[in-house]
């Protein structure tokens, strides 16, 4: 807020606010663009989604005061060297400690880190002003995703899943359990993120307006590899 407030100061002529696509809350099954209004009765999922979408907000009430704002929303993002849950979940599925898979049915649009990185690139140079455009890859179930880079790596994807209630009964220690399964140790807070949750969103107006597309994802797992 801070930031953008002195680009409108300082007569900024374009800036990109990178938000994310967990702003627009759980999509529940269906593939939502930029119009999609997050349902106010539904609860924050965690505080990464509550504070993302507070600054989302901040970040256009500057653009209605003037600030010539662009807004991009990327997906998951995934590539070489993530730190992430979904790094250390590709780390474990490679040295073949990845024997049960947790949220086997969440919903992602991955996007690979340097086509997001074009994209905000795109933003600045292609748009326009009080936009937003979400850039994602294709719809897929965690399952999916981990199965297509089982299968890219030539290893065996995990043969078992982690019952959510089981998980709700461990959270207490979570900072055990959670790491070891490939989750963060805030167990409580990520099983409220994933469990039965989707965030499926689509590129058309980025493609349409600013010329972006998102690589294949085998394409993109292999480049992770």
């Amino acid at each position: 807020e801070r930031m953008l407030g002195a680009a409108l100061t300082a007569g900024i002529h374009k800036a990109v606010h990178v938000s994310t696509a967990l702003v627009l809350g759980d999509t529940g099954g269906r593939v939502a663009d930029e119009s999609w209004t997050r349902d106010p009765a539904q609860a924050w999922a965690s505080v990464l989604e509550e504070t993302r979408a507070v600054a989302h907000g901040r970040a256009q009430d500057l653009s209605a005061r003037g600030l010539a704002l662009t807004i991009v929303m990327p997906g998951m993002l995934y590539g070489p060297g993530d730190p992430g849950p979904f790094g250390r979940l590709a780390a474990q599925l490679l040295s073949g400690r990845l024997n049960a898979l947790a949220f086997p049915d969440l919903g992602v649009t991955p996007v690979h880190r340097d086509d997001a990185a074009a994209g905000v690139l795109s933003a600045l140079d292609k748009g326009a002003a009080g936009e937003s455009y979400v850039l994602a890859g294709e719809p897929v179930r965690l399952r999916e995703l981990v199965a297509l880079l089982a299968q890219v790596a030539d290893r065996r994807a995990p043969r078992f899943t982690v019952p959510t209630g089981l998980l709700r009964a461990l959270s207490p220690v979570g900072s055990v359990v959670g790491p070891s399964l490939g989750l963060a140790p805030n167990l409580a807070e990520v099983i409220r993120s994933c469990a039965g949750a989707t965030s499926w969103v689509c590129s058309d107006k980025a493609e349409r307006e600013l010329g972006w597309s998102a690589r294949p994802l085998r394409e993109g797992l292999v480049d992770l590899l």
